[in-house]
């Protein structure tokens, strides 16, 4: 892996639709997710909604860092910070409660990936 500006302004625009995308797919097609008998839709869908709201707010945040990297690194350390709680909370409740889907490890484990990969930015671009 060739780290350059191209290599982490590529990421950022990948990061941004990761949570975007993921968001949108959470919030209009919730049924697609929560299919499990031992897990409905959240009612009321408040705290899942808001949740989905802040993620899409970091998604505008990594949008902003794909436009302009140095200016936005503020944004970068707020990334770390939330996508590293986001993984170990969703992580640990997994382990806890076997019956939430599956599918949320995928969001788990790229949020791990994007804590290195923002890790690898800011050494970067010191």
């Amino acid at each position: 892996m060739i780290l350059s500006d191209s290599f982490f302004k590529r990421m950022f625009l990948i990061a941004s639709l990761w949570n975007l995308l993921g968001c949108g797919f959470l919030f209009f097609l919730p049924g697609l997710v929560f299919v499990s008998p031992y897990m409905g839709r959240p009612v009321p869908p408040l705290f899942c909604q808001s949740w989905l709201a802040l993620a899409f707010v970091f998604g505008i945040g990594y949008y902003f860092v794909y436009k302009d990297m140095y200016a936005n690194k503020n944004i970068v350390v707020l990334g770390i910070i939330g996508k590293t709680l986001f993984a170990i909370i969703f992580a640990v409740n997994m382990l806890l409660y076997p019956n939430i889907p599956k599918i949320f490890w995928g969001a788990v484990g790229g949020d791990a990936v994007f804590v290195i990969l923002f890790f690898m930015f800011l050494a970067y671009a010191e």
